[in-house]
């Protein structure tokens, strides 16, 4: 009886505190999303609730110094995943939950650096302080007047103590464990403990799996010309801001040019619509509907290593290491030799690869060869990817968009997109000329890891798996081919054909000529057994996504 007097008489400024830290967002979450569905969040509220009760009946059974400490411990814990989950509220309306915060684990300094230039302001600066600064002013507080405070148990029996402790301690365990994806913190952490597994996992599997028999590689081989293949991995590049595509500025006047010796393939999506999503899927049989052949099946790299090809990795992304490392970034490491641009010229500036591409084919020996070109493309910030002498679209341009008004902000951010999209141009004609000027056997592949919206049709500006739209998805896939290749190998040319990055390790062994037991020719764009198939974009239908509205330009 005198627990339950106690526990009645005790201040309802504690409970408060746990439920601030750890069930006030899903409750905002109803309030800040777009699409307002309570039935979507109702577990993370009542469960997020529950635990934060849980949190305050455990705090009951110790002194005032433990429960200080566990004040203390709760606001640290819970202010990097609520930091997060808040700020991504604010910007995207969306609620992060289960494996939505791995783009987060996957971002470096630089990222997010980008992220908050971006979208950092006022409103949000107010929001994040009016979220943190009272539990924190609490929690000071609670420590002025700790020495002054009577222990909540105190007269009560030992044995009744230990009970109680015991017993709500306990509960908490077991209810943290069971119910860890219905509230948010615990979420955030148990999203970071699985990514570091799959991390290790792939390690340990990456030698084993590269010599499965059904994966055993042999290279056909039309001419004996040693072969150089060079795949380009554009960023965030939407195929509907490029005037190759029909956009109404001119974005690609270089690669225009060039259209007479290019396929450019009219309707590819790619797999996810983030990086880190979309690229386990193009270089590893890894797809929507078996993402764990990522760790169990070989890599595109694997393949041309097996094949005897020497293989290069070229980046002007900022490479992925140490606790930040991506899934990508293994495979990305598993070449022969990788060339990291990031820190060399201007990180941000896609031209840094130039060179050393050059310099690998003026150096390969007359071997057979693959080189993996990552660009940093049209990621945010946009107006940090290109050169100032690139900085060529303004107001005076029209905006091809379905919105009716664009702010002047708004403008100003398609007017950097497009930028980004020019200079892109840039550097993917220039990599298929340097190619070209040396007359080998030789292909390059150009495509994007994801598209990107950019207030074309409603307020959004990125890409986020929360809310995906075919522009987060459709994507440039354009193959340039040598004349002495164009000779030797034939592929279907059809480029109307509705196809999918998930597959694209085995349209790029086709033009590779790679052969090897599990090769499928259906899921080669380039073969004549293709067959369509229905396309996934993380997991939901392509056709079911935001459809494409109907442009109006002003």
């Amino acid at each position: 009886m005198k627990i339950v007097v106690r526990l009645y008489k005790c201040r309802i400024l504690d409970f408060i505190f746990f439920f601030w830290m750890i069930s006030i967002l899903p409750l905002l979450s109803i309030f800040l999303t777009r699409f307002m569905v309570l039935h979507h969040y109702k577990r993370s509220i009542c469960y997020s609730v529950f635990f934060a009760f849980l949190l305050y009946i455990v705090s009951l059974n110790f002194g005032k110094r433990v429960r200080l400490l566990l004040f203390g411990v709760t606001y640290i814990v819970a202010f990097v995943p609520a930091l997060i989950v808040l700020s991504h509220l604010l910007i995207a309306s969306v609620y992060l939950r289960d494996d939505k915060f791995i783009p987060v684990f996957l971002t470096n300094v630089r990222e997010a650096s980008d992220f908050v230039n971006a979208f950092m302001s006022l409103k949000i600066v107010l929001c994040l302080f009016a979220y943190f600064i009272p539990p924190l002013v609490y929690l000071i507080w609670q420590m002025k007047r700790g020495a002054r405070e009577r222990d909540i148990l105190d007269g009560v029996k030992q044995r009744y103590r230990i009970f109680f402790m015991t017993a709500s301690v306990s509960m908490m365990i077991w209810f943290a464990y069971e119910n860890v994806r219905s509230v948010y913190v615990l979420d955030f952490y148990s999203a970071y403990v699985n990514y570091r597994t799959e991390l290790r996992n792939f390690g340990k599997l990456a030698q084993e799996r590269q010599h499965r028999t059904e994966y055993k590689v042999t290279a056909t081989s039309p001419t004996g010309d040693p072969k150089v293949f060079v795949i380009v991995i554009g960023e965030s590049l939407s195929r509907h801001h490029m005037s190759l595509y029909g956009y109404s500025r001119e974005t690609n006047p270089l690669l225009k040019a060039q259209e007479k010796d290019l396929l450019i393939f009219k309707n590819v999506v790619s797999g996810n619509v983030t990086t880190n999503t979309a690229l386990p899927m193009v270089l590893t049989f890894a797809d929507n509907k078996h993402p764990d052949d990522f760790f169990t099946k070989p890599s595109i790299i694997d393949l041309f290593r097996n094949a005897g090809f020497t293989t290069y990795w070229i980046t002007a992304q900022t490479f992925i290491n140490g606790a930040s490392e991506s899934l990508y970034g293994t495979i990305a490491k598993t070449v022969d030799s990788l060339k990291d641009c990031s820190f060399e010229w201007d990180y941000k500036k896609d031209e840094g690869v130039l060179n050393p591409l050059g310099q690998t084919l003026d150096n390969f020996a007359k071997r057979n060869i693959v080189i993996f070109v990552h660009l940093q493309g049209s990621h945010l910030t946009y107006n940090e990817t290109y050169p100032l002498d690139f900085n060529y679209f303004d107001d005076s341009f029209p905006f091809q968009t379905s919105l009716q008004q664009l702010s002047p902000d708004e403008k100003q951010v398609i007017n950097e997109y497009d930028n980004s999209v020019r200079y892109n141009d840039y550097v993917v004609s220039s990599i298929i000329n340097i190619v070209k000027q040396r007359s080998l056997f030789s292909y390059v592949l150009y495509f994007s890891d994801h598209g990107e919206e950019v207030f074309d049709f409603r307020e959004v500006m990125f890409h986020d798996p929360n809310i995906k739209s075919r522009y987060m998805c459709d994507i440039p896939f354009i193959l340039w081919r040598s004349d002495n290749y164009k000779k030797s190998v034939k592929i279907d040319e059809d480029v109307s054909r509705p196809y999918s990055t998930e597959d694209v390790i085995y349209s790029i062994s086709q033009l590779s000529g790679l052969s090897y037991k599990a090769y499928d020719s259906t899921k080669s764009v380039f073969s004549p057994a293709f067959k369509l198939k229905e396309r996934l974009v993380g997991g939901i239908p392509y056709d079911s996504l935001v459809p494409l509205q109907q442009y109006s330009s002003h």
